[in-house]
């Protein structure tokens, strides 16, 4: 279990990636999907109904979950779990 502020403060940037990326979907200099994917990733470190619900979509296309799977276990380590 993370400490709430380290929670919080992920919690945060999560959600603040998925907004930059939704306005980057307008924007031509802001890199939309990249920050969306980002943001989820995040999330799905913190929630496990994330998680389940990431596994479940990129699963049918494994190199796309592979590369997910990647970035989870590369931002589990930094923030130091998993």
């Amino acid at each position: 279990m993370l400490p709430l502020i380290q929670y919080l403060l992920l919690s945060l940037l999560a959600l603040a990636s998925i907004l930059a990326g939704l306005v980057g979907l307008i924007l031509p200099f802001l890199p939309g999907i990249v920050l969306i994917v980002g943001g989820v990733v995040l999330l799905s470190l913190l929630n496990p109904r994330v998680d389940e619900w990431l596994s479940k979509v990129t699963l049918p296309y494994p190199m796309l979950h592979k590369m997910v799977e990647n970035l989870r276990t590369f931002i589990g380590r930094i923030i130091g779990k998993k």
